[in-house]
């Protein structure tokens, strides 16, 4: 294979006018020839100009000239094309599968197209995917290397629906009439809103009649509901008609199904239309952050999701402000770097990982420094090209660019972050954790949790769509674990760094503080026990004892620390001393909190680590603190004056039923605190202080840290990211066996693909469900266990699982399965006992 082409070509089995496919053809084809390359177009099936596009026919192989083979449905022309001597690169734009389909051709072209990409993925040099969604596809295909390139990535003639818009109420959706996409429901969701919110609302769908059989449906739905004068279906529009339609909507809704990319949900945000869509498929990805995404078709759910941001002008301009941000990121992707990125790695160059940290960044808040932080420390690694993308639970915010430019380095990655859209791996760090819509080959999740379980939702999320997990503690893996986590756990810890001081600070409440000063430091949340402190301070001490207890917390919800001091200086009168700054202090201002310490006093209830108690031990401020949950991991008698807690059930406002978190032992605690007020134990304190100093600049450095994060993504990119697993069961059949198939294969995470390996006297229960099955072998038919050997090991699977049943085959038969089937590939065994009645 030369290591430059000559020239690079493309191929798709047909072109039209609007089509996407046909479009980013031409897109490419000027990259490609602006990269000083020859190229052509070529098809068979040609509703275009030809002197834009040549007939495959006309076609001349070299094996000095590159081709791109644009894959989409399934068709016959591709034993042909790659039967060429040309190198191949596969362009994959997704296939619907069959199951969302009702017309037996496109049902056969969906399936015929599936078994073709297959093929593809041996034949081809690299793959191109214009999807996240699509990359992960294909690399459970088979494919080894994936770049993506959208689809589209210039929307510029939509900005004129922008301009031109006035306020209207209509609805508007964009795609071809086909059950994936989701028009019938879209029209419950409209009845649904018209007859409860808003009669003069419209409802507009837009796309090809080409599946009569839907469009009736469709049609037959409106007629029943009363509500043709309501809703227009107009079929196809040309480019003018449809940027005037864009004009005139209020709100796009999709509850699409399935989407391999959705260039009209990008239409739509450069209309200056806010977007209300079914998280689905490649919806979440393509979304990036932007728009309305609603987990549910029900059209209660659609009709509030529709009626806010109609009626809701501020968050209506949130939407809008965050589809912008979207759009502005689609519109800097670099074709050219990518083309020229898979040439050169065809050549066999290689080039640095490109790894991004998302989440907050630039910000005081904890979970910001920990990105920032990683960041810093993995930049170090030649191996690695470091950016960092801003966003939240919610979706993208507007970075404070005055914080982060009082940040060495921070500026410049997250630049390059804005213009890599689809790194290597992304280290996602967020509350709430949002990992639907990464766009990585990898993705891991930096994590902490203060309770012994993890919400369902986010195990279902990490076990989906997340390779790898590092957490802050040994007790965060233990309770991602016990809640049902099944991808690898690495314990990497938080990394700790002095606490700052400013001579220059101005912290007023702090002037005046007693002798002897405890300090906490907390959210207030339940779990940081300030509730327990302030009982145990105000029973144990008065205002005759030279001392302050000095609280540093922020405004939030959950914290009622005014409430509580009311409370309890009404109690005793004679109340001792108390600082409480509840406000934002800047970084280089908490070590001058540090600094008048005494103590650090921390009875939590749960941590995922505890990073005030820490940087107290690196400050060498002696600790009196609760040893349990993410705090067990560095708090012990040898750093600490531990407080005994007692499990019980968690009542905060995160609980899972079940989940346990430590309630503080307040007697000890308040003896901790007049033994210190007193001075007592000193030398033991002092060996404590000593211990907690080394244990943490030891262990929970940051370069410490960096190191055990670095080992993890490097052991993530080891890992294949693609899992094959062929299965033996009498699969999609009224048996026990096959509806342990089927759960099975619906709790595996997605990176695994299933084939499977059926009997043939069987009756499918949902011929849908068919799609990759084989079905080989009778039951007690011992000529079939060969061909079952021969099947299995020529497949492409990396594990076998067999599901065995005595009346399947012979004991003696399976063994020999077994044995035969071992030498090739790795064989689990699960036996489903028949049982003997008598």
């Amino acid at each position: 294979m030369p290591s430059t082409f000559s020239a690079i070509h493309q191929f798709h089995s047909g072109v039209a006018p609007g089509d996407a496919i046909t479009d980013q053809m031409f897109a490419l084809q000027s990259v490609i020839r602006g990269m000083g390359f020859e190229s052509h177009i070529y098809a068979q099936h040609i509703d275009y100009d030809a002197l834009q596009i040549r007939h495959l026919d006309s076609f001349i192989p070299s094996e000095n000239e590159l081709l791109l083979v644009h894959h989409s449905m399934g068709h016959h022309l591709l034993n042909r094309v790659i039967s060429f001597a040309n190198p191949i690169i596969t362009v994959y734009h997704n296939i619907t599968p069959a199951s969302e389909l009702d017309d037996p051709a496109y049902k056969y072209f969906s399936n015929l197209g599936r078994s073709q990409l297959a093929v593809l993925a041996q034949r081809s040099l690299s793959g191109i995917a214009d999807s996240h969604y699509n990359r992960k596809e294909m690399l459970l295909t088979g494919f080894k290397d994936v770049e993506v390139i959208p689809v589209r990535t210039n929307f510029r003639e939509y900005e004129i629906a922008g301009q031109l818009r006035h306020t209207e109420r209509d609805w508007l959706f964009v795609g071809r009439l086909a059950p994936n996409k989701g028009q019938i429901e879209i029209v419950r969701a409209f009845n649904h809103y018209h007859h409860t919110i808003d009669k003069a609302a419209r409802l507009f769908l837009v796309g090809a009649h080409n599946m009569r059989n839907y469009v009736d449906l469709i049609g037959d739905e409106i007629e029943n509901l009363g509500l043709r004068t309501q809703i227009d279906a107009p079929g196809k529009l040309d480019d003018l008609a449809l940027i005037h339609r864009y004009a005139r909507a209020g709100v796009f809704v999709s509850l699409s199904r399935h989407e391999g990319f959705g260039v009209p949900l990008l239409e739509a945000m450069a209309a200056q239309v806010p977007v209300v869509a079914l998280a689905s498929s490649a919806v979440t990805e393509t979304m990036g952050g932007a728009g309305i995404l609603i987990d549910s078709s029900d059209p209660q759910t659609v009709s509030s999701a529709v009626e806010k941001v109609m009626s809701d002008s501020d968050y209506r301009r949130e939407v809008l402000w965050r589809q912008n941000r979207r759009l502005e990121k689609i519109a800097t992707f670099n074709v050219q770097g990518a083309l020229h990125r898979i040439l050169q790695r065809i050549a066999g160059q290689t080039h640095p990982i490109r790894l991004q940290i998302q989440g907050p960044i630039e910000s005081s808040y904890s979970l910001a420094i920990l990105n920032r932080e990683a960041a810093f420390q993995l930049r170090n690694a030649a191996e690695f090209e470091v950016s960092v993308y801003p966003t939240e639970g919610p979706g993208d915010y507007p970075p404070n660019l005055e914080a982060m430019d009082q940040i060495p380095q921070l500026p410049e990655m997250c630049k390059l972050g804005a213009t890599t859209p689809y790194p290597d791996v992304v280290i996602r760090q967020m509350f709430p954790p949002r990992v639907n819509d990464t766009t990585a080959r990898i993705t891991l999740q930096y994590f902490g949790w203060e309770e012994s379980l993890v919400p369902p939702k986010f195990v279902h999320d990490f076990n989906q769509h997340v390779q790898r997990i590092m957490t802050m503690s040994s007790f965060v893996k233990d309770a991602l674990l016990d809640s049902g986590v099944t991808v690898p756990i690495d314990v990497v810890g938080v990394g700790v760094r002095p606490p700052v001081s400013n001579p220059l600070a101005d912290i007023p409440e702090i002037t005046d503080v007693k002798k002897v000063s405890f300090l906490h430091i907390s959210s207030a949340f339940p779990r940081k026990g300030i509730d327990v402190l302030l009982n145990s301070y105000f029973e144990e001490f008065t205002s005759d004892d030279d001392v302050t207890l000095v609280l540093k917390t922020f405004p939030n919800q959950h914290n009622i620390v005014d409430e509580q001091l009311k409370t309890l200086v009404q109690a005793h009168p004679n109340s001792p001393h108390v600082v409480w700054i509840n406000r934002d202090l800047p970084l280089d201002h908490l070590g001058n909190l540090y600094d008048i310490a005494d103590a650090y006093v921390h009875p939590a209830r749960g941590e995922g680590f505890g990073l005030p108690v820490a940087e107290a031990m690196l400050a060498r401020v002696p600790v009196i603190s609760t040893a349990t949950s993410g705090l067990s991991d560095f708090v012990d008698n040898s750093t600490a004056a531990v407080i005994p807690s007692e499990r019980t059930f968690a009542a905060s406002h995160v609980s899972i039923t079940g989940s346990e978190w430590f309630e503080p032992n307040r007697e000890a605690l308040k003896r901790e605190l007049r033994s210190l007020y007193e001075g007592s134990n000193a030398d033991v304190r002092s060996q404590r202080v000593t211990t907690a100093y080394h244990r943490i600049s030891t262990d929970f450095s940051w370069s410490a840290v960096g190191k055990r994060i670095q080992d993890s993504v490097n052991t993530s990119l080891a890992q294949p990211t693609s899992i094959k697993v062929s299965h033996l069961s009498t699969f999609n059949s009224r048996c026990g066996i096959a509806e342990y198939t089927s759960l099975l294969r619906d709790g595996l995470p997605q990176y695994v693909a299933s084939s499977i390996y059926a009997n043939r006297d069987a009756w499918p229960i949902d011929v849908n469900e068919e799609e990759n099955v084989v079905r080989i072998w009778e039951q007690a038919r011992e000529q079939d266990v060969q061909n079952l050997v021969t099947a299995l090991n020529l497949s492409d699977s990396d594990v076998v699982h067999l599901q065995y049943n005595y009346g399947f085959f012979s004991m003696e038969d399976l063994a020999t399965l077994i044995h035969q089937v071992q030498g090739v590939k790795p064989v689990i065994v699960t036996l489903h006992r028949t049982i003997d009645l008598d």
